[in-house]
C-alpha cells in the first residue's frame, strides 16, 4: 500500500501520481509561462506582470533560499486558469480526506503540460460554512501564490469550474509523494540519498518558518517528489478546512495525520488545538524516522485511533531495527519529539544538526542501503 494508513492523498499531495501508462509532458512551468518568477494577472484594464516575491528584499544569490530575516510576500492574486484547463477524466485520479485530485492539461501560449487540480469537497461542510471556507481558502491561496522555492510545490493558478470552491492548479508530479517514493525506489535509496531528501524537507520548512508560515500537516503524503527533489505542499490549507469539518471527533479539528502529529494537538479538553512551528518540528522527526529506517511511525500499530491513544499517553514511536538508524540519528529524531514543544529545536538548529550528522557519516555508511527489516529478528 502506497499511502500511509489513515492518510490518503490530500490537497495537491496527489500521492499516487505514478500511473503505468502515463507520461508527463516535457513542458515545464518555466516554458509555459516564459518566466518562473512572474505571473500574468489579467485585469480589467489590461495585463500586469507582478513578481512572485519581492526579490529586491533578498540578498543576491539567495532568492531561492530562506533568508534569516522575514521577506515580505507579494500581495497578489493567482492567475485564473479556468479557460486554459481541460480535465483528462470526469472522475478524480485520487482523493483525500477533504479534497479530490483531478488530472488535467493546461494549455497556454501554444504549449501544454499535465497538471493536478485540487478540488475541495463541498459535501464535507455545511451550507452555513460555505462563504467562510471560501474566504479563508482564497486567503491561503494568495499566500501560496507569493511563495517561490525549489522545495515548495509551485501554485500555477486557480480554476473555478470544478465546484463551488476555487480549485488550485499545480504541476503533476509523476514520481508521486514521498511515501510512495520510499517504497518504490527502495533499492536505489542509500543513506546519502535519504539524507538529501531530508535536507530538501528542512530547506522547504526553513523557508516557510522564516515567513511565519506553519505547515501544520507535515507527512510523507504531503511531500511530493519532483524528480529527485522533495517539495512541500498542502501547508496551511488542511488546518483551515479542519476547523469546519463536521465528521468524527478524532479528525474534526486536527489536520495532521496521527502518525506524524504532535501530541499536544490531541490534548484532552482542547477543542481547537493551537498549531505551531513546534508541531512541524515534531512531524519532521517522524518523517526522518520513516526516511532513514523505511518504517512508518507506529508501524506496529494498524489503527490510527490506537496511535492517538499512544500520543495522549506521551509515548513516541518505537525505534525500529535498522542498521542505518544509528544512535546519532535516533537521538536527533527523539530531540524533535520532546514532549515540551518549547524544547524542540528551531528549524535553523535542526538544519545545522542534520548537516553535522551527515558530515560525521563515513563513506561506507553513506553508500549503505536499509536492511529488509521484515526479515530481521526482533522487529515488530
Amino acid at each position: 500500500m502506497d499511502d500511509p494508513p489513515g492518510k490518503r492523498s490530500a490537497a495537491c499531495s496527489h500521492s499516487d501520481y505514478h500511473r503505468p501508462n502515463f507520461r508527463l509532458s516535457s513542458t515545464s512551468p518555466d516554458e509555459l509561462y516564459g518566466n518562473y518568477g512572474q505571473r500574468n494577472i489579467n485585469a480589467a484594464k489590461g495585463s500586469v506582470i507582478v513578481p512572485l516575491v519581492d526579490n529586491s528584499e533578498l540578498e543576491p544569490g539567495v532568492q531561492d533560499k530562506a533568508p534569516h530575516s522575514h521577506a515580505p510576500l507579494a500581495n497578489i492574486s493567482p492567475e485564473d486558469l479556468t479557460r486554459f484547463i481541460a480535465r483528462d477524466n470526469l472522475y478524480p485520479a485520487h482523493g483525500g480526506s477533504y479534497a479530490d485530485i483531478f488530472c488535467g492539461t493546461l494549455s497556454k501560449n501554444g504549449r501544454a503540460m499535465k497538471v493536478a487540480i485540487k478540488v475541495i469537497r463541498s459535501h464535507t461542510y455545511t451550507e452555513a460554512n460555505q462563504l467562510k471556507i471560501d474566504k479563508r481558502l482564497r486567503r491561503e491561496i494568495r499566500m501560496w501564490c507569493g511563495l517561490q522555492h525549489s522545495n515548495i510545490v509551485q501554485l500555477l493558478g486557480t480554476t473555478t469550474d470544478f465546484g463551488p470552491y476555487t480549485a488550485m492548479v499545480c504541476p503533476w508530479m509523476k514520481e508521486g509523494n514521498l511515501n510512495h517514493y520510499l517504497n518504490h525506489r527502495k533499492p536505489e535509496l542509500n543513506l546519502r540519498r535519504r539524507l538529501e531528501i531530508l535536507k530538501d524537507v528542512v530547506e522547504g520548512l526553513f523557508y516557510l518558518h522564516a515567513r511565519s508560515i506553519i505547515h501544520g500537516d507535515l507527512t510523507t503524503g504531503n511531500i511530493l517528489m519532483d524528480g529527485r527533489t522533495a517539495c512541500l505542499t498542502d501547508f496551511g490549507l488542511s488546518n483551515v478546512l479542519a476547523e469546519f469539518r463536521t465528521n468524527s471527533l478524532t479528525s474534526s479539528n486536527v489536520a495532521c495525520a496521527p502518525r506524524w502529529a504532535a501530541p499536544e494537538l490531541y490534548s484532552v479538553g482542547t477543542t481547537f488545538p493551537e498549531v505551531t512551528t513546534h508541531c512541524d518540528i515534531y512531524s519532521f522527526g517522524s518523517i526522518a524516522l520513516q526516511v532513514i529506517s523505511g518504517r512508518l511511525p507506529y508501524g506496529e500499530i494498524k489503527s490510527d485511533f490506537v496511535v492517538i491513544i499512544e500520543l495522549t499517553k506521551g509515548r513516541n514511536p518505537r525505534r525500529p531495527v535498522e542498521p542505518l538508524l544509528s544512535d546519532g540519528f535516533w537521538n536527533f529524531i527523539v530531540l524533535c519529539w520532546h514532549q515540551d514543544p518549547r524544547r524542540r529545536p528551531a528549524i535553523d538548529e535542526l538544519r545545522e544538526k542534520l548537516h553535522v550528522l551527515q558530515d560525521t557519516c563515513g563513506q561506507e555508511a553513506l553508500v549503505a542501503n536499509i536492511v529488509d527489516a521484515d526479515k530481521m529478528k526482533g522487529n515488530p
